[in-house]
């Protein structure tokens, strides 16, 4: 019998007149308490002041007829998130078996489960909007291609709905990116001029920022590079909004491309 106890992952309290006469290892070990000093105490000092209550009513029950009774919401010990069940032993009327089970990796694996439910419901609430989105864009795409075909180069409004273009094309990015993520973290990628991409989205923040002077040094043959376009205009815009911040009365933004060799 004492090999079965001390083999068990469950703690086994004896509580004897309210003070405890025997721990098994696994007790010892979740109430992080020597067994000498486990010995002859109350199992309620053991706990804070909320829990304290509830194992004193284990302890001190008096329904003897009902042979498990236990504590369903789990209470902390020792930094560990436990449940108490409570035993009577009908032939001593003073004494009470407590079963402690340790919940916290099932605790922890439930929160994660959960988690990854909400993130779920995120991911499909991202994807619905991403293509309203899109459809709100496209929309907008057709009425400014309609006023830009009667247009050329240098006529009155034209920069302006090529900006407006630019922008559409920026915000159908962002869609993709919302997609992406709605379906896992899945990407586009292709083959870009990472010069091209720092023009277009350069050019745009200067637009809307007229007090930041744009600087360009794009260095030349430069390797293509095989990345998410729309990852890479998002980080990019960051940065653009980060060195805004710190120029909160104008200033110039520099940026510039080269290729690292070893």
């Amino acid at each position: 019998l004492e090999t079965i106890l001390e083999s068990m992952n469950e703690g086994i309290l004896e509580v004897y007149a309210g003070q405890v006469v025997y721990a098994n290892s696994a007790a010892v070990k979740l109430c992080g308490v020597p067994l000498e000093n486990l010995l002859t105490s109350k199992p309620q000092d053991m706990f804070t002041d909320g829990a304290r209550d509830r194992i004193d009513k284990l302890v001190n029950r008096d329904d003897l007829e009902m042979s498990v009774i236990g504590l369903t919401r789990p209470m902390t010990l020792n930094g560990r998130q436990i449940i108490v069940r409570s035993f009577p032993v009908k032939a001593e009327a003073d004494t009470t078996i407590l079963l402690i089970t340790d919940v916290t990796d099932q605790r922890d694996l439930e929160y994660q489960l959960q988690h990854m439910r909400r993130m779920d419901a995120i991911g499909n609430l991202a994807g619905g909007i991403a293509h309203n989105f899109n459809n709100l864009l496209m929309g907008i795409q057709g009425n400014v291609s309609i006023l830009v075909q009667d247009r050329q180069p240098g006529d009155a409004g034209y920069d302006e709905l090529a900006g407006i273009e630019r922008c559409i094309e920026s915000g159908a990015n962002l869609t993709r990116q919302l997609l992406s993520f709605a379906k896992g973290g899945r990407y586009a990628l292709e083959m870009v001029d990472v010069n091209e991409l720092i023009e277009k989205s350069s050019e745009m923040f200067a637009r809307t920022r007229k007090e930041i002077h744009v600087v360009r040094h794009l260095g030349e043959n430069l390797a293509m590079a095989e990345v998410d376009t729309a990852q890479i205009e998002l980080a990019l815009m960051d940065l653009y909004v980060n060195a805004w911040h710190a120029m909160p009365e104008g200033g110039n933004l520099s940026v510039s491309t080269s290729v690292q060799r070893k």
